[in-house]
Formats: structure tokens, sequence, C-alpha cells
């Protein structure tokens, strides 16, 4: 992923996402003028999902977390960086907060790439999650060393769901 292909990337990945699943954006979540997408954007989706066969977008499921492969990533330039941040971005604005990058693979250089990029991200390794929010300084990634790992890691939204059962069942019992 480099200057030359780092756009293209980003809309395939960006198109596969909004063609496949649903979006966060309901009417009970704003008014109409703030959407997350624009309206040719959605006339853009809606004519990929016509070819692909998507004809009722309403049974599309919703989205926690997108899983990108890195297996053939050798190469992982400023440009790169700049448009997987504007990805999360997108990503969030159209599933929603809680939604999770996750890369597969990733090699010990581009990994550095990574690290030493500005602006910065939150790598979180494996099924580790970053638990203080003063330690943000930028987009969360979560990197993983195999796609079953990645598939089958536990998403933010399911430790937050049992985290609030717990909470509410040791209420229950305190009560």
């Amino acid at each position: 992923m480099f200057f030359p292909n780092a756009q293209r990337m980003k809309q395939q990945m960006t198109d596969a996402v909004q063609v496949h699943h649903s979006p966060a954006y309901s009417s009970a979540n704003g008014a109409e003028a703030d959407r997350n997408w624009s309206v040719v954007g959605e006339k853009r989706v809606k004519k990929l999902r016509k070819l692909v066969g998507i004809s009722d977008p309403d049974s599309l499921p919703s989205i926690d977390a997108v899983i990108v492969d890195f297996t053939k990533v050798s190469h992982f330039d400023v440009t790169a960086n700049v448009k997987m941040h504007e990805f999360v971005n997108e990503l969030k604005k159209y599933g929603g907060k809680q939604l999770e990058l996750r890369l597969v693979a990733v090699a010990p250089n581009v990994r550095a790439r990574f690290e030493r990029a500005q602006p910065g991200w939150n790598i979180i390794d494996g099924g580790g999650y970053l638990e203080d929010a003063e330690k943000k300084k930028g987009d969360e990634i979560r990197f993983f060393d195999n796609m079953r790992d990645a598939i089958s890691a536990r998403t933010y939204a399911d430790i937050a769901s049992a985290v609030e059962e717990k909470m509410k069942s040791e209420h229950k019992e305190d009560v």
C-alpha cells in the first residue's frame, strides 16, 4: 500500500463495507442534514448493490469489525497511512463509533511504519484492549497473527455488553 494505489485501495474497502452492510444511521440518529455520507455516495452504493444482486438493503447486517489481510503488503508509506486514517474515519461514520479495524499478518517493517506514523495509531495486539482511554493517541487498530484469531476475537461491543451485564448482576446481589 503506497501512494499510487492507496486511494484505490481505500475506495475498494469502503465500497465493500457499504455494499454488504447497513449503515448505523437511522432516523433516530439525527436529522437528514446530519447524514454520514453524500447523496452521490448513496447513489454509487445503490448502483454497486444492484450489480451484486442486493435488492433489499434493509436486510443487510450491521457491521462491528473490518478485517484486512495484510499478508501481501510489503510496503506502507505516508500516503497509505493518511488513507487508512480516512478509511477508519469513514468506517466509524458509516458503521458507528464501536466499529473496529483489524489487520492480519502485518510484516514487521509495515508494523514499524504504523508505529512511527503521524497522525498516530493506538496499536493493540491480538485480543487485547486499550483499557485506559487517556492512553489514546489516535485511531485504534488491532493486529492479529492469523485470520482465525481476528475473526474469533470478541469486539468492544461484546466486552462492553458483558461488563454491563456483570455490573447489573452484582448490583442485584448488593440490593
